[in-house]
């Protein structure tokens, strides 16, 4: 593994080279911090979409007007979301 221009995300390894972070002085990017929360996002919206999807059926049944087409649409949203992040 080859350590040209190490950041905060790449360094997050079992055995980075003890030197990897000799002469940097790392400041944390938006792209790193992207990176490094990406998994957690993905995470909290798989356990929260089966609850979005829990209230889109009870509003459907409710038998009252509430708007659940909105609702239906950011949850379809998130769906594409999960589908696109965990293609392999």
């Amino acid at each position: 593994m080859q350590w040209v221009d190490p950041s905060i995300v790449s360094i997050q390894c079992d055995d980075p080279p003890s030197d990897v972070l000799e002469g940097y002085d790392f400041a944390i990017t938006a792209e790193d911090a992207r990176q490094y929360a990406a998994h957690k996002l993905l995470d909290a919206l798989l356990s929260l979409l089966p609850d979005i999807e829990s209230e889109i059926d009870q509003r459907k049944c409710s038998g009252n007007d509430e708007d659940w087409i909105a609702l239906n649409r950011r949850a379809a949203d998130a769906r594409a979301a999960i589908a696109e992040a965990t293609h392999v």
